[in-house]
C-alpha cells in the first residue's frame, strides 16, 4: 500500500504543530521493501496545501503535489532496532511494497501537552485518549491528555509467574542459573 506524500500535521486534528514520530524498524528496510523517503528541510515549510489523492492502492486520501519542487527526498535505511524520527511537519511518503521482503515497525507519537486535541481522526480515534504522560500528571497540567491505565501490581506478578513458569524457572531465578545450582 502507497504512503503519498503528505505531512502527518495535516491528518492530526492539533491545535499546534507540536508532535514528532519515531518510527523504530522491525525488519530491515530499505528502498527494495519502500522504505520511507523524506524532504530535508521541508518542516520548516509549515503547513502545505494537499489534494485528493490520485494513488490506486493507497493507505491516506490526500497527498502534497508537486513535491519535486520542495528538494530531493532521501530515503530512510534502516536495519532492525533502528529508529526514524521526523516532525509533523516533515513532507513523507513511500511507494507500496512489492517486494517479498516484509516492512513492519512500530510508530510511537510524542506530541507536547500544551497542544490539544481538538476531535477525532478520520477513522474516529481520539489521539488523547491512551497516553503515557512521562511525569505523570505534571506532564499536563490542564489534565486534556488522558493517561493509560497502569496495571496493578497484583497482575504484573502473575504474568512474571506464570512466564516464570512457561520458561520452566521460579520467580526470581533462569533456567541456567537452576540447573547449574
Amino acid at each position: 500500500t502507497q504512503q503519498p506524500w503528505h505531512q502527518d500535521a495535516g491528518f492530526w486534528p492539533l491545535s499546534a504543530s507540536r508532535a514528532l514520530t519515531v518510527w523504530v524498524a522491525i525488519d530491515d528496510v530499505d528502498s527494495t521493501n519502500s522504505s520511507v523517503r523524506f524532504v530535508p528541510g521541508s518542516h520548516r515549510l509549515g503547513r502545505l496545501p494537499w489534494r485528493r489523492t490520485t494513488a490506486e492502492h493507497k493507505l491516506l486520501t490526500q497527498e502534497i503535489p508537486d513535491v519535486d519542487l520542495l528538494g530531493d527526498p532521501v530515503s530512510s535505511v534502516l536495519k532492525a532496532g533502528q529508529a526514524s524520527v521526523h516532525c509533523d511537519l516533515t513532507v513523507h511518503g513511500s511507494a507500496g511494497n512489492s517486494s517479498t521482503r516484509r516492512r513492519a515497525g512500530v510508530a510511537l507519537r510524542f506530541v507536547g501537552s500544551d497542544a490539544e486535541c481538538l476531535g477525532p481522526m478520520i477513522n474516529g480515534y481520539r489521539m488523547n485518549n491512551g497516553c503515557i504522560l512521562p511525569r505523570g500528571t505534571a506532564s499536563d497540567p490542564k489534565q486534556h491528555w488522558k493517561a493509560l491505565k497502569r496495571r496493578s501490581g497484583g497482575e504484573a506478578a502473575r504474568m512474571k509467574r506464570q512466564l516464570a513458569a512457561v520458561a520452566g524457572a521460579t520467580p526470581g531465578t533462569s533456567p541456567t542459573s537452576e540447573a547449574t545450582a
